[in-house]
């Protein structure tokens, strides 16, 4: 019998995957004598080629190519030239098929009466590899939601396909010579391969398969090719030309036009790249150069094929309006002028409203009308939308607090207003395009097909009454350990065990939820009451985190209770924490967090503020639970914000933003700003940390002793370190890094130790907590002395410091700010911000604006720390003197001052 569906399996080193998805291959439910499988191992190092091999061996209906690496590409490749299915289809060797897959498929096929379907797609589900659980949660899943059907791509255009579990007619392929393109890679080359297998039909058809079941594996270690492959130099040249250029170019060739699915296709692509641009830790910040500049080049040429009407309307992949815009004005060139006139929303009760200019060249002119009357409109502030480093859009808004007529007036012509239009409707679904029999059971092949069970082979009629008696629930339950098992490659014990803890766990937390919701009614009613009110009404609760404090958020506090004492307030801390003993001493107000006493706090607050804008500070109790929109949240900062935090903070609410230096505040609120926050939220009044230093400099009694040195921390490094628990394999991967040899080259220095003895200054050295058990596995010399601020504290020691030297630390900012000169050791500035570390590169250009020298080599920050020293060096210091005091507009003890009153101001 010749087999209907050949089974393309591409194996490169998945040794730890494969043999889930040989297992899922096994409890097939379908006559294997349908099926063909063709493995190709990719000149695999690992074992994935032996366990193949044995597999293959008991199975007549497989085979295996061997070949040397050259990519999945090229492995499917060889297996399309011998394989002898009418249908082809691929399977991915870490993933897992459902026991029902083939005979879904082939059920499909025998009820497509007329043979219509050009391509047939199964439903993907993400498997997470770390539990083995399955979940809907695929872009492209709205397909399915109509159940199995025949769809037309002219009429459903978003009923797009990039991935390989696509069903194809082995006769179409070799008809018209069609197979994969080896050269593209890393990923892309089997939507290439679809999108001109689909352009050989005017109206290509497309069966969706609901019933069959795809768990797509998501590795918990991210080493799939889909996740590394962003740091692949193809993905930024190759796929684009190659993949996505190419396959709209071949489309157009066969069909004289570019059809919306085939738009569609590559438009859903290419949202992945914008939408990884938007994440602060972003894995294609590194582009640049050459490869950014050729990479945007190819971006035009692809979006010149794909229409505005399809940016418009796409949903498949959704995006954000700003994204979108983006795409539109400065990709498509879609407005004559380069700029738009955009209303947010219908007018205001009081005839207020928001608007804004979307700018994509140089910057307009911009002039606002009421009834004809020139008019300064109100909360003015710019947002520019960068990726890929490129400035892309300015968006300019303002407010118009006036009722009437209004006319915005850009570069001199009237600007038509149109509504800002932020969702985007779902795709549409149609009924199928007819040609699909009910579902067969007396004809169809499924009825022949071979259900195993265990051991025994059952006829599928006899395994249908046999599950007959069970019910639906029972049924999913069981699909879902079953799944569990074979992808954790676990026993069934164990699975059972880890379910039914599952299960108890949610039902305990349901009861705690309703509890809480209980409780939360009951305090939000007590918090109202008259004696609450009075205690709390107005009160400005202060923090820095929950288990520390020594901060900004501490250092404001206990200003406020020194010289406002008409200001109600409270210090937010843990009782857990080494800092409480210690402040409640002083007579801080505190409060626990977490205690009932905190919520009845915060929901009377007038502000909320803190050193830090994670969750947990920004909202203290529970925020599904408590509303606190009634108080204004303030960012005090943890350091001065040198580098691009707009993807991290824009989607904050924050209605205000302490800021130390010109450049900073320039940088959140001007006019080429990335920051959404609005002028009068960029508070430009210094750090109250700063006024501390400067008194305790004041109060200095002998000369700063300390040559000061403390490095930043590595992402990468860090990622490595926690993967191991070996102290002594720690202390070997930090030794070997380029972080560690660098700055323990430096540490280790002769010409180091000479030069402290030379000035009679100790050399001191702080550890990111990261890596502070290691420092008795390091090579540090004895002369250099361990510090632990927890201990000494952080501002005594940077008080006592002659030169502070470090790589990208903010905290230059404070020793500058107290006159301390700064050393910047930077061996990877590359590395650092090229995601490798959470940084993008903002105002600050260390070279141009920098408090001291930048130094690539350890002999080069040693010479730098001596010239610090040298006071017959002090002209050549002069520079970074005048850096600093054109950089802080304050070096004195009124920050905090100044602070209360631009919050009181708010």
């Amino acid at each position: 019998m010749a087999p209907v569906l050949s089974v393309v399996v591409a194996v490169y080193n998945v040794e730890k995957y494969v043999s889930a998805t040989l297992k899922s291959f096994d409890q097939q439910s379908v006559d294997q004598e349908l099926i063909e499988y063709v493995f190709v191992d990719d000149g695999s190092s690992d074992n994935s080629g032996e366990i193949v091999q044995k597999w293959v061996s008991r199975h007549s209906n497989a085979r295996l190519i061997v070949q040397e690496n050259a990519g999945a590409g090229a492995a499917r490749k060889a297996a399309l030239e011998v394989i002898s299915g009418s249908w082809v289809t691929v399977v991915d060797p870490d993933d897992i098929l459902d026991s029902e897959y083939f005979t879904s498929i082939l059920d499909f096929i025998d009820r497509d009466i007329d043979s219509v379907a050009d391509m047939l797609v199964t439903k993907v589900l993400v498997l997470n590899d770390a539990t083995g659980r399955a979940f809907d949660t695929h872009p492209l899943r709205y397909r399915f939601n109509k159940g199995s059907r025949l769809v037309s791509l002219i009429e459903e255009p978003t009923c797009i396909q990039l991935g390989a579990t696509a069903v194809l007619r082995t006769d179409r392929l070799r008809k018209h010579s069609l197979t994969y393109d080896t050269r593209i890679e890393p990923t892309f080359e089997d939507a290439h391969l679809l999108g001109r297998y689909l352009a050989t039909t005017d109206d290509p058809i497309v069966g969706i398969v609901s019933g069959a079941k795809y768990y797509y594996r998501k590795r918990f270690d991210q080493s799939s090719l889909v996740q590394t492959s962003w740091s692949d130099k193809s993905r930024y040249s190759t796929v684009l030309e190659l993949g996505y250029l190419d396959m709209l170019n071949s489309v157009k060739r066969e069909l004289g036009v570019v059809p919306e699915w085939a738009q569609n296709v590559v438009l859903y692509d290419l949202v992945w790249y914008f939408k990884e641009e938007t994440q602060q830790h972003s894995k294609t910040a590194w582009i640049s150069g050459a490869l950014r500049d050729g990479f945007l080049e190819l971006l035009m040429s692809i979006f010149d094929q794909i229409d505005v009407e399809t940016i418009e309307k796409f949903s498949v992949n959704p995006m954000w309006w700003s994204m979108r815009q983006v795409m539109l004005g400065f990709f498509k060139r879609t407005y004559a002028t380069g700029n738009r006139v955009v209303q947010w929303g219908a007018d205001r009760k009081d005839g207020s409203n928001q608007y804004c200019v979307l700018s994509f060249g140089a910057e307009p002119d911009v002039e606002v009308f009421v009834d004809g009357v020139k008019i300064e409109p109100t909360s003015d502030n710019y947002t520019v939308h960068s990726f890929f480093g490129v400035p892309m859009m300015v968006e300019r808004n303002f407010r118009v607090g006036l009722p009437g007529q209004v006319n915005v007036f850009v570069d001199g012509q009237q600007g038509v207003i149109e509504r800002a239009v932020t969702k985007v409707d779902a795709p549409k679904q149609n009924s199928s395009r007819g040609g699909l029999a009910p579902k067969l059971e007396e004809y169809s092949r499924t009825d022949r097909a071979l259900h195993f069970i265990g051991e025994r082979k059952l006829s599928s009629r006899s395994t249908l009454d046999k599950l007959q008696q069970f019910s639906k629930k029972a049924s999913y339950i069981n699909s879902k350990l079953h799944l569990e098992k074979l992808a954790l490659s676990d026993t069934s014990g164990r699975v059972l065990a880890r379910t039914a803890s599952r299960v108890l766990t949610k039902a305990t937390n349901k009861t705690r939820e309703q509890r809480a919701l209980s409780k939360a009614a009951s305090m939000v009613a007590q918090a109202k009451s008259v004696s609450v009110r009075s205690k709390y009404r107005d009160a400005w609760v202060i923090l820095d985190r929950p288990l520390r404090a020594d901060d900004n958020g501490e250092h404001f506090y206990r200003y406020l209770k020194g010289n406002r004492p008409e200001i109600n307030s409270y210090f937010l801390l843990d009782r857990k924490s080494p800092d409480w003993e210690r402040l409640e001493h002083e007579g801080f107000r505190l409060v626990e967090y977490g205690s009932d006493e905190s919520i009845l706090l915060l929901l009377n607050a007038k502000f909320r503020m803190s050193s830090d804008a994670i969750a947990e500070v920004m909202y203290p109790i529970n925020r599904k639970l408590y509303n606190l929109s009634g108080s204004k949240f303030i960012f005090l900062q943890h350091g001065v914000t040198k580098d691009d935090l707009s993807r991290w903070i824009n989607p904050k609410r924050l209605d205000g933003m302490v800021c130390a230096t010109v450049g900073e505040h320039s940088s959140i609120v001007g006019r080429n700003s990335p920051y959404t926050l609005k002028s009068n939220q960029a508070l430009l009044t210094g750090f109250p940390r700063f006024d501390r230093l400067h008194e305790l400099v004041e109060e200095r009694k002998s000369p700063a002793d300390l040559l000061l040195f403390m490095p930043t921390w590595r992402q990468y490094l860090r990622d490595e370190l926690e993967a191991s628990s070996d102290p002594t394999a720690k202390s070997s991967i930090f030794n070997l890094s380029e972080f560690g040899q660098n700055w323990l080259e430096l540490l280790n220095s002769q010409e180091l130790k000479e030069l402290a003895a030379r000035y009679n200054k100790k050399v001191g050295f702080i550890a990111h907590p990261a890596f502070a058990d290691l420092i008795a596995f390091l090579d540090i010399p004895n002369h250099v002395e361990i510090l632990d601020p927890s201990v000494l504290g952080f501002q005594n020691l940077l008080v006592r410091a002659a030169v502070f030297v470090t790589d990208y630390s903010s905290v230059a900012f404070d020793a500058a700010n107290i006159g301390t000169p700064v050393v910047y050791f930077q061996f990877d500035p590359e590395t650092m911000f090229g995601g490798g570390h959470n940084f993008r590169r903002g105002y600050f250009d260390y070279e141009r604006d920098g408090f001291g020298p930048v130094c690539p080599a350890a002999i080069d920050a040693v010479t730098a720390i001596g010239k610090s020293l040298d006071s017959n060096a002090d002209s050549e210091m002069r520079i970074y003197q005048r850096r600093v005091a054109e950089a802080f507009p304050h070096a004195d003890t009124k920050n905090s001052e100044r602070l209360a009153d631009a919050i009181l101001r708010l």
